[in-house]
C-alpha cells in the first residue's frame, strides 16, 4: 500500500514538470529575443502604404510660378505708367486721307496706355476710309503709334452725259469722291445717270466692271484712238473713238479678238472717211456703218 502511494505521487510530480516546461517553452523569447505579439484581426488585413519621398524641386516649382507672376504684374503696372502713355501717332502713305479722318477712326482716348491700347478696332475704321486700300499700325513704345497706308489708286471717272458729277472710281469699283470736273489722267466712263445718282463715296459701283474690265485690256496701239467709254443699261460696252465714231464691244467678256479686228480698221488700210459706227459684237466679221451726210459732202468736196 505504501508502494502504491509513492508510485501515484511520482507520476502526479512528473506531470507537474512537464506543464511547467510546456509554459516555459511558450513563453521563451523568439528568433530576436522579442515575444511574439498577438495581432489584431484589423492589423493582419491592413496593405502596407508605399510612402514617396518628396522631390527637391517641389517646392522651388512653386515659388518660381509666385515669382514669374510678380514679374509680370510689375510689368503690367509699369506700362501703365503715365510715362507710357500714347502722345504720338505716326502716319505715312496717306496723300489723299486726310490725318484728321486717321485720327477720328483711330480714336484713341487722351491717357491711354500704349501696352493695353488695342489696334483691332481702330485698324477696321481706317480700312474702311474710301481711299484707303491696305492699312498697317504697329506699336513703337514708349508711346509712339505708327499708322502705314496703302491708298487706292485712281482707274476712271464716271459720269453722264445729262448730270454735271462724276463719281472718281478705283480699279476695284469703289466711289473714291464725288467732283463737278473727271479727275486728272483717269478714263471717261459714261454711264446711266441712275449710276451717279446712287452711288455714295465709299461705295463699290458694279455697274461699270464691264466698262473697267474692257478699258484695263486695251492694247497700248490703240489708246491714243479712245475718247471715251461708255456702259449702257443693258452693260454693253462702247468705244468712243476720237473724231466722233464709235465702236461697239457689246456685253461680252472677251475683248482680246475685237482689238486685233479694230486695229486692223484703224492702223490698216481701211478708209476712216466719215466712219460713224463699227460693230464688232462679231469680231471676225465687224460691221463699218459711215455717215450719209459725210459721204455726201466729200464726195461734193471731191
Amino acid at each position: 500500500m505504501k508502494a502504491e502511494m509513492t508510485t501515484e505521487m511520482n507520476a502526479t510530480t512528473r506531470r507537474h514538470r512537464q506543464q511547467r516546461r510546456a509554459k516555459s517553452r511558450a513563453a521563451a523569447p523568439g528568433p530576436r529575443g522579442r515575444r511574439p505579439q498577438s495581432q489584431s484581426p484589423s492589423a493582419k488585413s491592413a496593405e502596407p502604404r508605399e510612402v514617396r519621398g518628396r522631390h527637391p524641386l517641389d517646392g522651388w516649382r512653386g515659388w518660381l510660378l509666385v515669382g514669374a507672376f510678380a514679374v509680370a504684374a510689375a510689368v503690367f503696372v509699369v506700362l501703365k505708367a503715365p510715362v507710357f502713355s500714347i502722345d504720338e501717332v505716326q502716319i505715312s502713305g496717306a496723300a489723299r486721307t486726310s490725318e484728321g479722318a486717321i485720327l477720328s477712326a483711330l480714336d484713341i482716348p487722351s491717357g491711354t496706355a500704349l501696352a493695353t491700347w488695342d489696334a483691332g478696332p481702330g485698324t477696321e475704321a481706317i480700312a474702311a476710309l474710301p481711299w484707303v486700300e491696305e492699312v498697317r499700325i504697329t506699336k513703337a513704345y514708349p508711346a509712339t503709334v505708327r499708322v502705314v497706308v496703302r491708298e487706292r489708286a485712281v482707274t476712271a471717272s464716271v459720269g453722264s452725259p445729262i448730270r454735271q458729277e462724276w463719281l472718281v472710281i478705283s480699279e476695284d469699283g469703289h466711289v473714291l469722291e464725288r467732283r463737278m470736273t473727271p479727275a486728272g489722267d483717269s478714263r471717261i466712263v459714261l454711264a446711266p445717270a441712275y449710276v451717279i445718282d446712287d452711288a455714295m463715296v465709299g461705295d463699290r459701283v458694279s455697274d461699270v466692271d464691264p466698262a473697267i474690265v474692257a478699258s484695263t485690256g486695251l492694247p497700248l496701239q490703240l489708246d491714243a484712238w479712245v475718247d471715251h467709254w461708255r456702259i449702257d443699261a443693258d452693260g454693253a460696252v462702247t468705244i468712243g473713238l476720237v473724231g466722233g465714231a464709235e465702236a461697239h464691244l457689246g456685253r461680252t467678256g472677251e475683248h482680246r479678238t475685237q482689238y486685233v479686228s479694230l486695229a486692223s480698221i484703224l492702223d490698216g488700210g481701211t478708209s476712216l472717211v466719215c466712219i460713224d459706227h463699227i460693230d464688232l459684237e462679231v469680231a471676225d466679221t465687224p460691221v463699218i456703218t459711215r455717215d450719209a451726210e459725210c459721204l455726201v459732202a466729200a464726195a461734193a468736196f471731191g
